[in-house]
């Protein structure tokens, strides 16, 4: 079954009934540090690595595929816990320094930060990366992009993915990323794990972003497109955590 062929308002459906079953499922912790609000199953300041997790537009139909993500990594790899940041919308400046602040507040516990974003959270780790370089600002060990949504400026092929150009416009004005620079990238990152789909909606983007930098590891998702993280009950989202779990903690 190929998901980008399904009918996108299907899959909201199926997303939203995701989202009431796991409810009852996932209990998720809110927790506040430093005046940020995020959500985990199990953060831990004693695990050797942590994952700040920044979600994508799709939060704003209430996308809930990435506790699905987090939930099963912790449980497969107990020394990994996560937090997923609920960051400023339409505020792009003031989630980076949002980004930075729990980055630092991190860094002094000495843990291993994986900083992972899905689509426009993927571009606000970059620019968060990009930004940490020029200004001496904490790094992570390592960055887990998923979809990345790089450059909010270029033009999206709509015809090869789910996603209907009005729906992605709205996400984008709620995002509010659209009116950033492109991306300066010429510096050089830590390692990237590069994970999206065949018919990716941002298939050029991410091939463009490729041949720029080094990318560390890559795992294409065969027949699917930019939605394939909410297809959480297969095969497939068990292959993508392994491999997530073999990146974080080996050197």
């Amino acid at each position: 079954m190929i998901i980008y062929k399904k009918n996108y308002l299907t899959i909201i459906m199926m997303n939203r009934l995701k989202k009431i079953i796991r409810s009852f499922i996932y209990k998720s912790t809110e927790i506040n540090i430093d005046k940020l609000t995020f959500y985990s199953f199990n953060y831990n300041e004693d695990t050797e690595y942590i994952i700040l997790y920044l979600h994508g537009g799709a939060f704003i139909i209430r996308d809930i595929s990435y506790y699905t993500l987090l939930k099963k990594i912790s449980d497969k790899c107990p020394n990994i816990s996560s937090l997923y940041l609920k960051y400023t919308l339409n505020n792009p400046n003031k989630n980076i320094n949002e980004v930075q602040n729990i980055m630092n507040y991190l860094s002094k516990k000495k843990q291993k930060i994986i900083l992972a974003g899905y689509s426009a959270g993927g571009y606000i780790c970059l620019r968060y990366y990009i930004e940490a370089v020029k200004n001496s600002m904490p790094l992570p060990y390592k960055m887990l992009l998923i979809s990345p949504w790089i450059n909010p400026q270029n033009e999206i092929n709509y015809s090869q993915d789910i996603i209907p150009s009005f729906m992605y416009n709205a996400v984008s004005s709620q995002i509010n990323i659209k009116n950033i620079v492109d991306f300066d990238l010429n510096i050089v990152f830590c390692k990237i794990f590069l994970i999206y789909g065949e018919f990716d909606i941002l298939i050029n983007q991410i091939k463009d972003f490729k041949s720029r930098i080094n990318i560390y590891k890559e795992f294409v998702c065969t027949g699917y497109g930019h939605t394939f993280l909410y297809n959480t009950e297969t095969y497939l989202l068990d292959n993508i955590i392994n491999k997530i779990i073999n990146f974080i903690v080996n050197n």
